[in-house]
């Protein structure tokens, strides 16, 4: 994956001759705030310490080290995925950081474009330690189509209270708003006592308050995890629930009435919402919910529960229409990019957010498009790195026209992101895939979809077409004994998988046999008794 820096310092000149130019504008006023409900997701510029740029790559939130909590509370905390004592690339030989790394938690919101955004909320505390105590900040940026930075408002959070900038945008722009921090790479045996940095959308609230919450955790199946929550409050007590039902220890649970919960030796059944509540001695309570994702390197997919990023890398139209130089690349949300997932199911679509007639980058005068444009719609994990991974799938259907390219890959890039291997393979209608990439311990692994082709106009109908990907079609494995039918469903992690049947096959309906069950990796067996001499069946994975 290539990127593209989006530098957001010392461009005051810039941004004071196009605000100049934009003051005889009237234009919509719109608040934005700390909203859970928006897509928040993750950018890294690195810099040596000297503060010379080294690259900038798309960053998953977690390695990030940005978490927001369902309730709306975000916590930033300095950034310790990179740290390696082996590499010193990234680490000084006295275990100091050796990379300044600027990290960005935002949302990017391009309907905001021509709008004065402004931007509320609190900073609830600071308790960061130097250098990165007085380099966080929350920002509004514009950029142009080709994301050169246009203008920017920022303003440090070191003091607890509210905080609120304003920004005027301009029109078929790119607007970004959330917050950046900026220090070394930390050892993550000393993140503890680095501080964070707590944020929302109102004031703390009366009683306990959740102040730290993973929304996601990672691991792989037969590892060990652990869900830890911060709470503010007194004599508070914990009790963690599985879906809605609460945990007491015992097998692979532990911590179930403490601020840690421990699971060990997870399969994938493990994979499910974990909720904490917590209680103070007024019996008032706060609650928060934990996503776990487990992910079975021999059996990788598309896991609806994993982050979804999004990538764009663009090229260059050489003048016989061949595909030129690379041109830029940047992060960009998987709603822009035209990829969803649905009932397990993954889509994509050509891009067409990028077409813009009035910008010459991206389109020619006379209204053909001027790049090849790249979508990466992918899941970065990079506790996969030194697994060998098979990622595996099928695609339903795929009627994109042959001008476009649509495939599964696997890539395992170097600690800087400046080198990278892969994997990959073309998606076929009716057609299972199955990919295999040996990885290195300590890199950054990422393994998704891709679509490749013309960023043509949203009136062309060529983008009207997608690919689709689900998990290997389920093959089941019947056998009966008297009025007993035992079926064995092949499973893979991270999906739920639900048996139903007919007794005649013009029946109007399917009818569930049991309850829905999560995929462990491994084949379930479910029991059906019917007195039928005949009964139909068939497995939806979801």
């Amino acid at each position: 994956m290539k990127s593209e820096f989006f530098r957001s310092v010392t461009l005051v000149a810039a941004w004071l001759l196009a605000a100049a130019a934009a003051t005889n504008v009237l234009a919509q006023t719109t608040n934005v705030y700390v909203d859970p409900s928006k897509t928040w997701i993750g950018y890294m510029n690195v810099f040596d310490l000297n503060m010379n740029y080294q690259f900038g790559s798309a960053w998953g939130t977690a390695d990030l080290r940005a978490y927001m909590t369902p309730g709306g509370v975000v916590t930033l905390a300095p950034n310790t995925n990179v740290y390696n004592p082996s590499d010193a690339y990234w680490v000084n030989p006295d275990g100091s950081g050796a990379k300044n790394m600027d990290a960005n938690f935002y949302v990017q919101d391009d309907t905001l474009a021509g709008q004065t955004i402004t931007f509320s909320g609190y900073l609830w505390t600071n308790s960061l330690v130097t250098p990165y105590l007085t380099n966080v900040t929350a920002f509004i940026k514009d950029f142009n189509g080709s994301y050169q930075l246009l203008g920017i408002t920022t303003t440090n959070l070191t003091n607890n209270g509210s905080f609120s900038i304003t920004l005027p945008t301009g029109a078929g722009d790119h607007i970004q708003y959330g917050f950046e921090m900026l220090g070394p790479d930390a050892n993550p045996a000393t993140a503890a006592s680095l501080g964070t940095v707590l944020l929302a959308s109102n004031p703390p609230p009366a009683g306990p308050a959740i102040t730290g919450l993973p929304a996601k955790v990672y691991v792989n199946v037969t590892s060990n995890t652990s869900i830890t929550v911060s709470a503010t409050g007194n004599n508070l007590s914990y009790q963690w629930k599985k879906n809605g039902v609460n945990l007491s220890n015992g097998g692979s649970v532990s911590g179930a009435t403490s601020p840690t919960l421990a699971l060990a030796n997870v399969t994938g059944a493990a994979e499910a919402t974990y909720t904490i509540v917590v209680t103070d001695n007024l019996n008032r309570s706060a609650s928060g919910n934990s996503i776990v994702v487990v992910f079975d390197p021999n059996n990788l997919s598309f896991d609806p529960n994993a982050t979804l990023n999004g990538f764009i890398n663009a090229f260059n139209v050489n003048p016989d229409g061949s595909v030129g130089g690379y041109a830029t690349g940047f992060g960009y949300p998987p709603s822009l990019l035209r990829g969803s997932i649905s009932n397990g199911v993954a889509v994509q679509q050509p891009n067409t957010t990028l077409y813009n007639i009035n910008d010459a980058f991206w389109t020619n005068p006379d209204g053909t498009p001027n790049k090849f444009v790249e979508q990466d719609y992918f899941i970065a994990n990079d506790a996969l790195a030194g697994l060998t991974l098979t990622f595996v799938g099928y695609c339903p259907f795929n009627n994109l026209d042959p001008s476009y390219t649509a495939s599964a890959w696997i890539e395992d890039f170097t600690p800087s992101y400046n080198g990278f291997i892969s994997a990959n393979t073309n998606l076929v209608a009716g057609q299972p895939f199955s990919i295999t990439l040996p990885t290195t311990a300590g890199d950054h692994i990422q393994y998704g979809l891709r679509l490749f082709g013309l960023d043509n106009a949203p009136t062309n109908t060529l983008t009207q077409a997608s690919a689709l990907v689900s998990v290997p079609l389920p093959v089941l494995a019947v056998s009966r004994n008297g009025n007993t039918t035992t079926l064995s469903v092949p499973t893979v992690a991270g999906h739920s998988y639900q048996l139903q049947f007919k007794n005649g096959i013009t029946d109007s309906s399917w009818q569930n046999v049991g309850a829905a069950f999560p995929g462990t990796g491994s084949p379930q067996t479910v029991t059906d008794t019917t007195t039928q001499a005949k009964r139909y069946y068939r497995v939806r994975v979801n």
